[in-house]
């Protein structure tokens, strides 16, 4: 009896999580968004408006996202800096920087943050409809 007790009340749990799921899903995703695909390692990904004072600190906050090495996540795009930029900073797992400045970012867009070699990584930012717009050469350092 009591394993049948517990049986049903996992049942349950799994029911309810998955209509809690489901309705996750129904809400509307925010329309200022971007999709980040981290080709490198793990890393705390920060898009920040691009003004004078942003580009002097490095006390950014909470990081924008989380994204893990070769996975694709969403990210809200807070309001732009200074003639509608944006900066890029970046930290992974292994305690190394990354940077980028005067970025055009806009709702929908793709940033896809690659490197054959860890010291030379890329950020490719891509139109909503998928045309490539800008690739930038991000600045990388050892912390």
């Amino acid at each position: 009896m009591k394993k049948l007790l517990i049986a049903a009340l996992l049942t349950l749990a799994l029911l309810l999580g998955g209509c809690a799921a489901e309705r996750t899903e129904d809400m509307e995703t925010p329309k200022n968004t971007v999709t980040v695909i981290n080709g490198m390692n793990d890393a705390d990904i920060w898009l920040l408006p691009d003004t004078a004072e942003n580009r002097k600190t490095t006390m950014w906050g909470a990081a924008t996202v989380r994204a893990e090495s070769n996975c694709t996540v969403t990210a809200e795009l807070g309001e732009a800096g200074d003639g509608g930029l944006y900066l890029f900073r970046m930290i992974d797992s292994d305690g190394f920087y990354y940077s980028a400045n005067e970025l055009r970012l806009e709702p929908g867009c793709t940033l896809r943050i690659y490197g054959e070699d860890i010291m030379s990584p890329s950020l490719e930012v891509a139109r909503a409809d998928g045309s490539a717009k800008n690739t930038y050469k991000l600045f990388a350092a050892r912390l």
